[in-house]
């Protein structure tokens, strides 16, 4: 339960692959919790008997251990998500049991929210599943500003097949979905070099297991040193970044195991004109060991470009350059309307992989005002894939230009975003192009209650032999109202159809669910 009196639902549903994949499933979970709990509980100082510590004062408590549970009755008229025409209805309980941890110190801040879930069809038995979602975010200073930890996990559910079987809402079980566990370890070392260079050394440990012999899980290893300049430097702003990577992908039943490695080193700079034109540059050398690309990039990396600072609220750069073997565009934008309001835009070109990504995105693993944990660059739950793509082990080309805008005014807030990503696998020689817009609206419309709204549409080219295009439509609303300190209660409904030029693909779903919440 939240400050604001809103329900904040766990990640997305975790369909078991049998009791080989629950053990591995639970295994993992139980072992990280218990580890991170071990690891970074806090140690009496040196020299200290642990019988007499002060107790933290009642009022400001060391740990804060919060269980919950979720209660939610819903109605979907399309239960095993078939075309129009061919759809079954049904009712389904959900109960979930939950509890988020929460501790914070001079030196240490953890954050762990768990959640069980047991889905219970009337009609459709064998629609019934167990779910798991779990978020964990934690830096610890080890040494005063100067030697760091973060650690950061998650379990949750991710989409395979963003052309098969969808649900209107997460809670809604789907065979076209898999368990994804992700764990990153990070210790980094910080150091200045007078008023000359700051430097940050930091080693990365990164593990992705998607709990299923279809998909390949990763393994990476990374090293990272990064010297940039200091309080001497005014108009001459410089970076020198040495990166290495080393990673494996598991062995499938689709695909054999494969390394991949990256080794960076690249020299950028900045210099202020004056304080409304800078020019930017960069030169350096990369190479990427990868077989599912058909260029595996080595050699001279450069890019040129500018920014502009038209005025104090806004900013906007632009740079040019040749980067993993093709042409290289990168460019962003940001205006500050008010306190209150700014809107952002950007494009980037990479290359990466489903795995990739899954651990880019836990690194953006964070908390909201309420202490939620939350995705920092959209403030909504984490999602540690695009269900717009396919999950895939081939490194693809990656371009993506988005515009972001939000705005709160007074009781209400506003969030919209506009974006276009195009993704381009070697190894399979496919191609799909995404366009997509979303937006979303909260208001607490009394002190204790407070609505919300989300409307989405996203236009997918498969660029496939079939010439496939598919438009999705999905909307919701929903209405939650605090009873009380630790009781919730909220209604929502939710509307998604796709309509596809393949018939056989398209979906319609209308889902009402009605929720109590009980906190202890």
């Amino acid at each position: 339960m939240d400050q604001g009196g809103r329900i904040r639902r766990a990640e997305g549903p975790v369909r078991q692959a049998g009791s080989g994949g629950a053990l591995r499933l639970a295994g993992f979970a139980s072992s990280a919790l218990w580890l991170v709990l071990a690891l970074l509980a806090p140690a009496p100082a040196l020299g200290q008997a642990e019988d007499v510590v002060a107790p933290p004062p009642p009022s400001q408590p060391s740990w804060i251990i919060v269980p919950r549970i979720d209660i939610q009755q819903s109605f979907t008229d399309n239960a095993l998500r078939e075309r129009p025409g061919r759809e079954r209805s049904d009712t389904f309980t959900t109960i979930r049991p939950g509890v988020n941890i929460a501790h914070q110190s001079a030196r240490h801040r953890f954050n762990l929210d768990y959640a069980l879930t047991r889905v219970q069809y009337a009609r459709f038995s064998e629609e019934n599943e167990f779910r798991h979602a779990l978020r964990q975010s934690s830096q610890l200073e080890l040494i005063n500003e100067a030697l760091f930890l973060d650690l950061r996990s998650a379990i949750s559910q991710v989409t395979i097949d963003s052309g098969g079987q969808v649900s209107a809402d997460e809670e809604n079980s789907s065979n076209n979905q898999r368990t994804v566990a992700t764990f990153a370890a990070s210790p980094y070392w910080r150091y200045r070099l007078g008023r000359w260079a700051n430097s940050e050394l930091r080693y990365s440990f990164n593990y992705v297991d998607f709990i299923t012999a279809t998909q390949q899980d990763s393994l990476s290893h990374r090293v990272t040193e990064t010297l940039s300049y200091g309080s001497e430097f005014t108009r001459l702003l410089w970076a020198l970044t040495l990166d290495g990577s080393e990673g494996r992908f598991s062995s499938s039943s689709a695909q054999g195991s494969r390394r991949v490695s990256t080794r960076l080193a690249e020299l950028s700079s900045e210099y202020v004109i004056n304080q409304y034109v800078s020019a930017l540059a960069s030169v350096g050398y990369e190479r990427i060991e990868d077989r599912t690309l058909d260029d595996e990039p080595d050699g001279v990396i450069w890019t040129v470009g500018g920014k502009l600072r038209p005025g104090p609220r806004s900013a906007f750069s632009l740079v040019y350059g040749k980067r993993y073997e093709r042409d290289y565009w990168s460019g962003s934008a940001s205006y500050l309307i008010g306190p209150t309001s700014r809107i952002d835009a950007e494009y980037t070109r990479s290359l990466n992989t489903t795995q990739g990504l899954t651990t880019e995105n836990l690194s953006f693993l964070g908390l909201d005002e309420f202490g939620d944990l939350i995705d920092r660059r959209t403030a909504q739950r984490l999602s540690l894939s695009d269900p717009s793509f396919n999950v895939s082990s081939n490194a693809f080309r990656r371009d993506r230009a988005q515009i972001r805008g939000n705005t709160q005014i007074g009781r209400s807030s506003f969030t919209g975003l506009a974006f276009q990503e195009t993704r381009r696998t070697d190894a399979t020689d496919e191609k799909r192009e995404v366009i997509g817009a979303s937006f979303n609206f909260g208001r607490q419309i009394w002190p204790m209650t407070r609505i919300s709204a989300t409307l989405r549409y996203t236009h997918t080219d498969y660029n496939d032999a079939a010439s496939r295009e598919d438009d999705v439509y999905s909307g919701s609303i929903s209405l939650s109202h605090q009873f009380g300190t630790s009781l919730v209660g909220s209604i929502s409904y939710t509307y998604f159809n796709r309509d596809s030029n393949d018939r056989n693909s398209d979906l319609r779903e209308n889902l009402v669910t009605v929720g109590l919440r009980k906190s202890f």
